[in-house]
This record gives C-alpha cells, sequence and structure tokens, in this order.
C-alpha cells in the first residue's frame, strides 16, 4: 500500500502525445540529413540523443503506471518491446543482408556478417566499440553501423524495469527520484572522464549514455509539476528548439561527445517533452506532417543508412546530391511500406486480418532472429562468401590477405625496452641496427620491400613506433580521443649510443598537417606547452620538432630518409576492386581507375610545404615524395606493371611495397649509403 500511495501522484494518466511523435521527426531528420553529409547539419548525430531522451521519459511512463495499476508484469512488458521492434528491425536486417549479399566485396560482407550477428543480439554497440568509430572514413561501407544506437536501447530496456520495479517494491518514490539524479550525474561524469580515455567506448556503450535517458524519466516529475504559465510553457518549448538547432547545426566530429555537449540537446528535448502541449510553440510538432514522419521514424532510422551506404558503394565514391535524394526517397518508401505492412499489424498482433497470438508471435519472430544470426554467423565464418567473386577478384584477395609485418622478426631482449618492434634485414650484430625504421603504420607497411632490399645489401634494419605518434625527438602527438600513448625518447636515446648508419621517418603526416582526419576527427601536435587544435599550430610545432630531429641525427652523423605519405585514395582500393558483378545497375567501373591528383593534393600540400624545405636545408636528409611517384598531372595510380599497391585506402600492399621498394626507394638509399 505504501508503494501504491506514493506512485499515485507520479504518473498523469497515459494519453498519445502527438508532439512527441513531433519530437521523433526532428530526431530522425537531423539524423538522417547528418548522414546525407549536408554540411550544415554537422551535427545532426544528436537526433540519437533525442531519441535516448524520448525513451527514458516513454518507458518510465508506461511501466510506472503499470505498476500503479497492479498490471505490470515483466512477461507483457518484454513483449510490448518485442512487438515494437523486432518485426521492422528482422525485416531491416533480412533486406540488408540480401542486398549485401548482391554488392559487397568480402571484406565488406564479412563485417556485414558479424554486424548482423552483433545487432540481432543487441550487441552491436560492442562490436562497434571494439571494432569501428563512427565518424571514420571506413564507417561509410557499413551498412548495419547505425544499430549501435538500437542496442543501447535494448540494454537499456533489459534493466530498467527491474530497476523501477525493485525501487517501488523496497523504496520510497522520493528515493528513486534521487537514485535517478544520482545514476544520471554518474553516468555524465564518467562519460566526461572517459572521453579523455576511451572515446569510442564513450559513445557506443550504454553506461555513459545511461544519463540521458534518466533525463527523459525526470521530466515525469517536472511534467506533474510544471508551471503553469502560458508564458513560461510558450517559451519553455522555443527553449528546447534552440537548444537542439544549437547543437545539429554546430556541433560536428570534432565536438567532445557526448561529454557535457550531449546535456545541450537532451535538455532541449526534455523541455519539449514538458512543455510540448504549448498552444502556438507546441503546434509545429503536431501537424499532420511532423506526426507522419514520426510515426515511420523508427523505420526510417532503419533503412535510410544501409540504402545511403548501398548508394555509395554501386559507385564507390561520393554521392551527387541527386543520387542522394534518390537514396533517401527510396528508404522513405520502404519506410513507410515496413510501418503500414510490417510494424503496425505486429504491434496489433494482426496479420491479414487474423489475431496472432503473443506466444506464436514471440516464437516467430525468435526463430527469424535466429535465422538471421545464423546466416551472418555463416558469412562470418565463411569469410564473406568469396564465392561471389570472379577468379580475378579472388585471386587479388589472396595477395590482399599477405601481412606486410610478416617478414618481421622477434627483437632481442636488449632492444624491446626501447620500443622495437620488427626487425628485418641480416642478423643484428651486437644489438646494433644498421638501420631505424622509426614511424607508424606508413612505415610498417614498406617492411616487405625494406627486408628483401636490407638483407641482399647484408644490412640490419629494426622497426619501431606505434599509431598516431609522429617520429620526432620532442613534443608530442594529439588526438581528441587523447594524447598519443607513445614516446621515442628510448629509441632516439639508442640511436644517439649506437650511431646507426640509416634512419627512416614515416608517418601520416597530412593528417596532423591539416589538424584533422578526412573524417573530421581532430588530430595534432604539440609541443611542451600545450596547443591548440589548429593547422597553423600544429604545423609550427612540426617543423620545430623535425628541424630538431634532423638536427639531433646530423650531430650523430646518421643519414635520414624522410618518406612522403603514401596518396590517400579516399576508399578502399581492395574492397572496391573485389565487388561481385550479381547485379547489372551495380557493374560500375569494375576498374576503380586512379583518383584525383587534385584530392591527393589538397591533403598532401600542407605536409609537403612544410617539410621540403626543412630537409633541404640539411645534407644529411632526403625527401622522398612518394606522391610524384604514383601520381601525374591529373591521377593518381593504384596499380603499376599489373600490381595492386594498395592494400586499403592510405597504405601499400605486400606487393605494392616490394615494387616500389625496387624500382624508387632502394636508389635514394643507395645513394645515401655511398
Amino acid at each position: 500500500m505504501h508503494a501504491k500511495r506514493e506512485t499515485e501522484a507520479l504518473v498523469p494518466a497515459r494519453q498519445y502525445r502527438p508532439e512527441i511523435d513531433g519530437l521523433r521527426a526532428i530526431a530522425v531528420l537531423s539524423v538522417v540529413l547528418f548522414h546525407a553529409e549536408l554540411t550544415v547539419f554537422s551535427g545532426g548525430f544528436v537526433g540519437v540523443d533525442v531519441f535516448f531522451v524520448i525513451s527514458g521519459y516513454l518507458i518510465s511512463r508506461n511501466i510506472l503506471e503499470d505498476i500503479e495499476a497492479k498490471r505490470f508484469t515483466l512477461r507483457s512488458f518484454y513483449v510490448s518491446r518485442f512487438k515494437r521492434l523486432l518485426p521492422a528491425f528482422l525485416f531491416a536486417i533480412l533486406l540488408t543482408f540480401i542486398l549485401g549479399a548482391l554488392i559487397l566485396s568480402p571484406s565488406h560482407f564479412l563485417e556485414l556478417g558479424k554486424t548482423t550477428v552483433n545487432a540481432t543480439l543487441s550487441l552491436s554497440n560492442i562490436h562497434f566499440w571494439q571494432d569501428a568509430d563512427y565518424f571514420a572514413i571506413d564507417s561509410q561501407y557499413v551498412p548495419l553501423l547505425h544499430t549501435w544506437s538500437l542496442s543501447v536501447e535494448e540494454q537499456f530496456y533489459a534493466i530498467w524495469p527491474l530497476f523501477l520495479l525493485a525501487c517501488l517494491t523496497y523504496a520510497s518514490r522520493r528515493v528513486l527520484l534521487w537514485l535517478l539524479f544520482a545514476i544520471g550525474a554518474a553516468s555524465l561524469a564518467a562519460a566526461v572522464w572517459v572521453f579523455d580515455v576511451d572515446r569510442t567506448a564513450g559513445f557506443y556503450l550504454m553506461p555513459f549514455r545511461m544519463f540521458e535517458f534518466c533525463i527523459g524519466a525526470l521530466c515525469l516529475w517536472f511534467e506533474r509539476r510544471k508551471t503553469q504559465s502560458v508564458a513560461v510553457a510558450e517559451s519553455s518549448v522555443l527553449l528546447g528548439y534552440f537548444a537542439i538547432a544549437i547543437s545539429v547545426f554546430t556541433f560536428d566530429q570534432s565536438t567532445p561527445f557526448p561529454s557535457y555537449y550531449a546535456l545541450l540537446p537532451c535538455i532541449g528535448t526534455a523541455l519539449i517533452i514538458v512543455y510540448g502541449g504549448a498552444r502556438f510553440s507546441g503546434a509545429p510538432l503536431r501537424t499532420s506532417l511532423a506526426v507522419g514522419i514520426g510515426l515511420i521514424s523508427y523505420s526510417l532510422y532503419l533503412f535510410h543508412w544501409p540504402f545511403l551506404v548501398y548508394a555509395k558503394y554501386i559507385k564507390f565514391g561520393p554521392l551527387t546530391p541527386a543520387e542522394t535524394s534518390a537514396a533517401i526517397a527510396l528508404a522513405v518508401g520502404v519506410s513507410i511500406f515496413s510501418f503500414y505492412v510490417v510494424e503496425r499489424p505486429f504491434r496489433r498482433l494482426s496479420l491479414f486480418g487474423s489475431a496472432i497470438r503473443p506466444t506464436s508471435f514471440i516464437i516467430g519472430t525468435l526463430s527469424v532472429a535466429l535465422f538471421a544470426v545464423t546466416l551472418g554467423g555463416h558469412v562470418w565464418g565463411g569469410k564473406g562468401w568469396k564465392f561471389r567473386v570472379d577468379r580475378p577478384a579472388r585471386v587479388l584477395l589472396w595477395h590482399a590477405s599477405f601481412d606486410v609485418s610478416s617478414p618481421c622478426r622477434a627483437p632481442s631482449e636488449a632492444l624491446k625496452p626501447i620500443g622495437v618492434q620488427c626487425l628485418i634485414g641480416a642478423p643484428t650484430q651486437d644489438n646494433k641496427p644498421d638501420v631505424f625504421l622509426l614511424g607508424d603504420s606508413h612505415v610498417e607497411h614498406w617492411i616487405p620491400g625494406l627486408d628483401a632490399y636490407f638483407a641482399q645489401k647484408n644490412l640490419s634494419a629494426a622497426w619501431a613506433g606505434k599509431s598516431a605518434a609522429l617520429p620526432f625527438v620532442i613534443g608530442r602527438s594529439m588526438r581528441t580521443w587523447g594524447p598519443g600513448d607513445y614516446s621515442y625518447d628510448k629509441v632516439f636515446e639508442y640511436i644517439r649510443q649506437s650511431k646507426p648508419k640509416l634512419v627512416v621517418l614515416g608517418s601520416r603526416w597530412g593528417a596532423y598537417a591539416h589538424a584533422s582526419r578526412p573524417d573530421g576527427a581532430a588530430i595534432w601536435y604539440e609541443l611542451d606547452e600545450p596547443g591548440n587544435a589548429t593547422p597553423e599550430a600544429s604545423q609550427k610545432a612540426m617543423a620545430r620538432a623535425a628541424s630538431e630531429t634532423f638536427k639531433f641525427l646530423e650531430r650523430i652523423g646518421t643519414k635520414v630518409v624522410f618518406l612522403g605519405q603514401v596518396p590517400l585514395a579516399g576508399y578502399d582500393v581492395i574492397a572496391c576492386l573485389t565487388r561481385p558483378k550479381l547485379l547489372p545497375f551495380a557493374k560500375g567501373d569494375r576498374t576503380c581507375n586512379g583518383f584525383s591528383a587534385d584530392w591527393v593534393n589538397s591533403r598532401d600540400r600542407l605536409a609537403k610545404n612544410l617539410f621540403t624545405p626543412l630537409t633541404e636545408a640539411h645534407d644529411n636528409v632526403t625527401y622522398v615524395d612518394i606522391a610524384n611517384v604514383l601520381c601525374d598531372e591529373s591521377v593518381c595510380h593504384k596499380t603499376r606493371d599489373g600490381t595492386v599497391l594498395y592494400r586499403d585506402d592510405d597504405h601499400l600492399s605486400f606487393k605494392g611495397s616490394i615494387l616500389l621498394t625496387q624500382q624508387n626507394l632502394a636508389e635514394t638509399i643507395d645513394n645515401l649509403l655511398e
């Protein structure tokens, strides 16, 4: 009786609120237009946060009302969630899978198999946390990337009714209120903290999003106690619009998110939920267009991203505005079909006029889900169903599978502590390699070619480096998700003592010169004093660090090869060349010809202009411009002498490394070592 008496005034009588569907329309359109790459909607990803707040409000309201009416059971709750979510979700999963089988290369279809399994099991957010950056370029070819947010919601649904039921059984309404504040505050604090530790965890994992659901649940208290002032109601809704608009139009991929920035769209959403019934400012949300979009918002969210991905994949390049519009229009059409033929009938447990028993519905949907998991698992285990592509593509896939680090030998116990990861060439004498390779994967991908070359010249070489860490004697590499976690101090001290004949420096210079990757994520270089993530500041720090590194090596009598960056293709070359030819309209340009030199120059020019005069100022340094090797005036080439040079969009393949070393790099090193 105690729990009932305290919850009687908590939840208003359930009634349909059209403005909630209007709010869903804002959320889904924000996401769709962001994915359509309209720059003005640079922060449209916050539409997901709007959905989370709405879910926190509606699910909490429905559970608490049912508990109050003594009709709540976990079985009825989960059956209602199954009816609401699973039919359209499984329809989208299977349609996406079928289209992927016809369109995707084995490597990308393998990823679809993995995500099909994880999405169906409500684990795709965990999968993408481990394997994918939401804003990375490669993510544009992951058809089920957007299911991460559905997994977050489903994980929330798994624990939330148990939490509310326990609170109202063993505690009071006041305790529940303070628990919501405490959980929300803890989640927000954790999201702020984890951003500098593991940005992708903060983005994908449910505990770091829990504060958004809590904000939605807290709307119940504020809704019940809101002022009846017309002015306050009208201005609150306008303020809510403004908060969401600021987020959508000013946030971008470099915004620390979710972190405390997520409070802006979440609080804006909460204001609209609480005061959305306002006569004038709430009216746009109740229009037939807004409500109609809101009704199909779930299906539209499910289908818009796969359709955009497949449109890009067929073309294997950026879409024109007309092509983007066509893909979205098709997604809208399928979403309307899904709502009327799949969502609504199964929500009512009625199909073709016949009632469906809840038990039969559960067994049926779980059987379809098991079928989807089985299909995805078969593709996962079957390496992307390579039988879908022709023999030349299978041969290319075999060549692409060669690991560039396979020639590596394990370093000695004396070299491991200084950061050496790999030994190549001739055997190392007295733990003193003749050559040091310093840098990230843009040095590592030269290992197959350099291993053969150094072995022929009876030279030993050691590679020390790590991703996102420039090989300089001063300064540090930075990124929006935290500082670089690798230092070259020990290896440079070892170089000072051992005085090798040659040091090869390489990295993804262009990203640091632009202070961003092509996907927009901030990445820059700074010295001892913290800098800011601007191209100018990063270039200044890089110039000084490079100059000090060249002087350091000059003083000990070591020659330097400074490797320019391999031209950025802008697409995964191997995936493009190994697409199946199963659909007539999807054949397109099967040769995946070279990419624009203008595109390459737009990314490389800053770094080239920065380092060319610095290298020319030091007699011991030779700058090898890889772009000059692979590009002519208009086109950069992905093949040479029948060999595919790339293994993805910006790294050399095993054979490409050997070919370019033999034809270009070897002569430069020969001249330096004479």
